[in-house]
């Protein structure tokens, strides 16, 4: 959906991401604290890029970003990842509040089917 997106957050494995229609900013963060003091990042925005239809990306299992739909019609980008991302550890991150929490990604199952 036009002007959505995710939080900032890692994958802790590597990822591979092609535009399929539509637009969709990537928005890097650069990390400034080692990580060493759990739950607690800070975090400084750094480049940006907008993956369209046939461009493809790639991420480090320790990249931070964040990705906004900032065209007028639906996004649609295909990831294949390195592990299953719920089993990697990552994190998704508060900017304002400068925290770091674990991402893991709940789906709906029918227990009809």
């Amino acid at each position: 959906m036009p002007n959505r997106g995710t939080t900032p957050h890692n994958h802790k494995t590597w990822a591979v991401v092609v535009g399929m229609e539509g637009e969709e900013k990537e928005i890097s963060y650069d990390r400034l604290d080692d990580g060493a003091t759990p739950g607690f990042a800070d975090l400084k925005r750094g480049g940006e890029q907008v993956l369209t239809a046939g461009e493809i990306t790639r991420c480090y299992p320790e990249h931070i970003h964040s990705v906004w739909n900032v065209g007028k019609n639906i996004s649609m980008s295909l990831h294949t990842y390195g592990r299953h991302i719920n089993y990697t550890g990552r994190s998704e991150f508060d900017l304002e509040h400068k925290r770091e929490k674990p991402y893991v990604l709940k789906v709906a199952v029918d227990e009809n089917e």
